[in-house]
């Protein structure tokens, strides 16, 4: 019977711009727990069975985006994959719910993007608001698994631009859906993607925007394809080395997990 191995790295920066870093993470239960920490990377495994792996961007302007992507990243839970469409979701609303209690209480607005991949049973899935993205990597082709909600995607989305003006576009880091949206405002609707049946060597990558606002998905996969039977700390860097030479605009969070089939 085959059975997976999950094999992680992830590294957080604050970017060339930036004085602090705003992102978090989880990566099978471990995540950035000191906010005032801008440069971290933590590498783990996990047997096969219900994990998740998910990237939290405090949002850029707001005030203590910090404190927004930490409480997510605290409550992460990994949930069996068959109630990943439900629970998934249902998480980040009370998420959300949270983020808003401190906003009441501060008198001040602070949120976050969330993207998860849930593990288990030899599938995989994910769920995401905002626009931190996810990813698969197989057999050479890099496939979003996330959906970005944001302006600029909506525009692509009507016909309304390329995605090529789209990203030129001021309004394109707007986001439409967000976590700490107060109810008064609107019911966030978490995206979720189909599920996703294991491949040996699948990579999974989860990154904030400090990442794929400055590389496009050719150059991502192109590294990946330098570097995909390699050391998943090698890739990362490379990819963070890619978006610092690009300009380094914003903090940069990137998360890989590869699938290794094992046999028992």
């Amino acid at each position: 019977m085959n059975s997976f191995v999950l094999k992680a790295f992830v590294l957080t920066h604050e970017g060339k711009v930036r004085s602090n870093n705003e992102d978090n993470y989880n990566l099978f239960g471990d995540y950035k727990k000191d906010v005032c920490v801008n440069r971290t990377e933590y590498e783990a495994e996990a047997a096969e069975g219900d994990a998740v792996a998910a990237v939290y961007d405090g949002m850029g302007g707001e005030e203590a985006g910090e404190v927004s992507a930490l409480l997510a990243a605290e409550h992460t839970e990994a949930f069996p994959i068959g109630e990943v469409p439900v629970k998934g979701p249902e998480h980040l609303k009370a998420v959300n719910e949270m983020v808003c209690d401190i906003i009441s209480r501060l008198g001040r607005r602070t949120g976050t993007t969330a993207v998860q991949v849930f593990f288990g049973s030899g599938k995989a899935r994910c769920v995401n608001i905002g626009d931190s993205r996810a990813y698969l990597y197989r057999e050479g082709k890099l496939t979003q698994l996330s959906v970005d909600h944001s302006e600029g995607q909506r525009m692509i989305d009507l016909g309304l631009a390329t995605p090529e003006a789209a990203r030129k576009s001021a309004n394109w880091h707007r986001l439409t859906q967000h976590i700490g949206i107060m109810p008064d405002e609107f019911v966030i609707e978490p995206h979720v993607s189909e599920e996703i049946e294991l491949a040996d060597r699948d990579i999974f990558l989860l990154a904030s925007d400090g990442l794929t606002d400055m590389l496009e998905d050719v150059e991502t996969e192109s590294i990946l394809e330098k570097v995909r039977d390699g050391s998943l700390r090698d890739a990362a860097y490379a990819l963070l080395e890619a978006a610092l030479d690009a300009g380094g605009r914003d903090n940069t969070t990137i998360l890989l997990v590869r699938a290794e089939k094992g046999n028992e």
